[in-house]
């Protein structure tokens, strides 16, 4: 959630125009998917993402924030990331975005 002069962003496409800045600031939801991960781990990263208006998805597409997975290694998930330029990331690190 980011919030400026009081203002609330929750839904996807709220956004709001500062004139003496000119820049805007549009809401977009975090959607992380997994790659060989630890079921436990998983659902951590399923509850810290929705505590912040996140969620974890099965599959990794343009639309996909972030791949989190503890190793690298060739699967899929992580050549669909590389080709869409998907930020590859550890569990820590949505803990830490959280």
């Amino acid at each position: 959630m980011c919030a400026i002069v009081g203002k609330k962003f929750r839904n996807i496409g709220d956004r709001s125009i500062v004139n003496i800045f000119h820049f805007s600031v549009e809401y977009r939801p975090i959607y992380v998917c997994t790659s060989q991960i630890q079921p436990n781990v998983r659902e951590n990263i399923r509850q810290q993402l929705q505590s912040i208006g996140g969620e974890v998805v099965g599959s990794c597409d343009k639309h996909t924030s972030y791949l989190a997975t503890t190793s690298i290694s060739l699967t899929f998930k992580v050549l669909i990331a590389m080709i869409h330029g998907i930020p590859i990331v550890t569990p820590a690190f949505i803990s830490e975005v959280r």
